[in-house]
């Protein structure tokens, strides 16, 4: 047999193993869930950054629309004010009753948009406990189960790589030990390349698993901090009522002192609200 027909029964012959994997001394082929498991792995190196534990712009965007929500909610003030002020005709107690309402209001406001939130926080943060649950049973699925296999198998190509030595000290054919010993180098190289990208693959998902729970603790330290009710939002509202309280007046033909004792008792009234949210 020439050299070059040598050469090429052994290309044929490593072809052969990997593809239809035929010589009885190798592992079985794997089955659909490990190729798929090996697909996954065969992924470039890359260097992920752990973010803070601030939370993410999809929640801020959460954030802010129940921020809009709630403002928009009092942009009807105008209309409720005048109307209160020609039924009760500018009457200062009916003035100090509808302040009343319009702060009661605005509270329930404050309070529904809170646990609005609160529900899509919870459920955000019951998402991604999930997701860790899933990639914690990869995990496991690849440390227990394909690189113990894939250990298997070296251990049978290393055996198979002594018996091949022993069998060249017998005087058996060294042109066919040395076949065998070639393609028993390859599988080796192969299968520790598998278990390189297995055990890549562990880091990554462990890192995600990280991102996560960082997203994580933002979510849960943003759900305890929820506070909608604030001096700027309620500040709007009543200053919304008490203009159009004013346009009301003057229409009415109040006295200019009427009007000029109802600003300093919106001013009071006003204070005092203020004052009851800083405390």
């Amino acid at each position: 047999m020439s050299t070059f027909t040598q050469i090429q029964k052994i290309k044929n012959n490593i072809k052969n193993m990997f593809k239809n994997n035929e010589n009885s001394n190798l592992p079985e082929q794997p089955a659909k869930q490990e190729i798929a498991m090996v697909k996954q792995v065969e992924v470039p190196a890359t260097k992920v950054s752990l973010p803070s534990a601030n939370v993410s712009p999809a929640v801020v965007n959460m954030i802010n629309n129940k921020q809009m929500e709630l403002q928009n909610k009092g942009n009807d003030l105008g209309a409720y004010a005048m109307e209160i002020c020609v039924a009760q005709n500018g009457s200062y107690i009916g003035f100090l009753n509808a302040m009343n309402i319009v702060v009661m209001n605005y509270k329930v406001d404050a309070e529904l948009a809170k646990q609005e939130l609160e529900i899509e926080l919870v459920q955000e943060i019951n998402n991604r406990n999930s997701k860790v649950i899933a990639i914690t049973n990869e995990i496991a699925g690849i440390e227990s189960i394909a690189i113990p296999e894939k250990e298997v198998e070296l251990n049978r190509y290393n055996l198979e790589i002594n018996s091949l030595m022993d069998n060249q000290e017998n005087g058996i054919s060294e042109s066919l030990s040395n076949e065998r010993l070639l393609i028993m180098q390859l599988a080796i190289a192969r299968t520790n390349e598998l278990i390189r990208k297995f055990k890549h693959k562990v880091i990554l998902l462990n890192t995600e698993i990280s991102q996560i729970k960082l997203t994580i603790d933002g979510l849960n330290m943003q759900k305890g901090s929820i506070n909608f009710f604030n001096e700027s939002s309620l500040r709007r509202r009543l200053n919304l009522f008490f203009n159009h309280w004013l346009i009301a007046l003057e229409g009415l033909g109040m006295e200019l002192t009427t009007i000029e004792e109802t600003k300093d008792k919106f001013v009071e009234y006003l204070n005092q609200e203020i004052v009851k949210i800083a405390a």
